[in-house]
């Protein structure tokens, strides 16, 4: 609160006015009929013009693109009410990273008896025999009498053309923002903020998120790790530039925007997904696909059924936890 009351680049009563609008979302931030609402639409009559133009509307348009303005204000909301139960921000890390989580479950998944096969990518789905028929490639199709496919809707909707799935889960259209992110290792720190966002900077990232700042250098030998981000859409200019090329225009943010750093870069990777961020729009709340897709045989959960929830692990275990409880009785053979 501190912080948003010295901030220079609104006047007094705009700040006092941002700082309701964030008090009142904490507290009645889950109310439906914000889903009818865009989140534009709701800060200007809640927080002003100002405060939008200058705040939230560079923020919404770094992070959503072109479906920023149709964003439901519930949207909002709901990452605001995220921190409600705690008087200051809170940050973990997970020693290993979330990889050490996924070689977790991994082990527990082999330890109850099933089976994980990698690199096998799925390209047929087929009703059979009471159950499912899973298509891979070159091997031999294989018959299970129900099937969870987590895989981003787009994909899911492409893999089942033809079947007999719910239209709620058929004709639900959702597109994705990606991300691109490089990664670069540096010899010193370059802030003591763990993520300072620069939308309206000329930079190409949109922010650098600098994990030094949370985990000990001792788990990255010393060198200070570093996120420059983007999110935009996979068939954007940027999601398909050439890595070198975007190493290049991220190595020369880390000029411009800390010139007086000296930092030298040690070690840069770039890595990109597809399909991170949905795009909501308002209505998503009616417009959430269910999780069975075909009664009792083919299921789909993923991201496009977190609203109004944020995107993140914790979400996504939830809908997981969510889906286990509709699933067929146990003991049945599924991949």
């Amino acid at each position: 609160p501190l912080d948003l009351l010295r901030f220079r680049p609104l006047g007094l009563v705009d700040r006092l006015r941002l700082a309701a609008l964030a008090a009142w979302a904490r507290r009645r931030g889950s109310d439906p009929r914000l889903d009818e609402v865009s989140a534009a639409e709701w800060i200007r009559g809640f927080a002003g013009e100002r405060a939008y133009r200058t705040v939230w509307e560079p923020l919404l348009r770094a992070k959503l693109g072109s479906a920023a303005a149709d964003v439901p204000a519930l949207w909002i909301t709901s990452r605001l009410q995220r921190e409600k139960n705690t008087a200051r921000e809170r940050k973990g890390v997970l020693r290993g990273g979330y990889r050490s989580l996924i070689d977790a479950i991994a082990r527990r998944v082999r330890a109850l008896g099933g089976e994980l096969r990698l690199s096998t990518p799925v390209d047929a789905v087929e009703l059979a025999r009471g159950g499912v028929r899973i298509g891979t490639g070159g091997a031999a199709a294989e018959d299970f009498e129900f099937a969870v496919c987590t895989t981003p809707l787009p994909h899911f909707q492409g893999l089942s053309e033809g079947l007999p799935i719910d239209p709620r889960v058929r004709e639900r259209k959702l597109d994705y923002q990606g991300v691109v992110c490089g990664v670069l290792f540096l010899d010193r720190a370059i802030s003591p903020y763990y993520w300072t966002p620069f939308v309206d900077s000329g930079a190409t990232a949109q922010g650098v998120v600098e994990m030094s700042n949370l985990m000990p250098l001792a788990r990255s030998a010393g060198r200070h790790v570093n996120y420059f981000v983007n999110y935009c859409h996979r068939e954007s200019e940027l999601f398909q530039s050439a890595d070198d090329a975007l190493l290049g225009r991220y190595r020369d943010d880390l000029a411009s925007l800390y010139p007086n750093s000296g930092a030298s870069v040690l070690e840069a990777h770039l890595f990109r997904a597809p399909f991170v961020e949905p795009m909501w729009t308002r209505g998503s709340l009616a417009a959430r696909p269910p999780y069975e897709a075909i009664a009792g045989r083919l299921y789909s959960v993923s991201t496009s059924q977190l609203y109004p929830r944020v995107n993140s692990w914790n979400s996504c275990c939830e809908l997981v936890e969510e889906l286990m409880l509709g699933l067929p009785v146990s003991g049945a053979s599924a991949p």
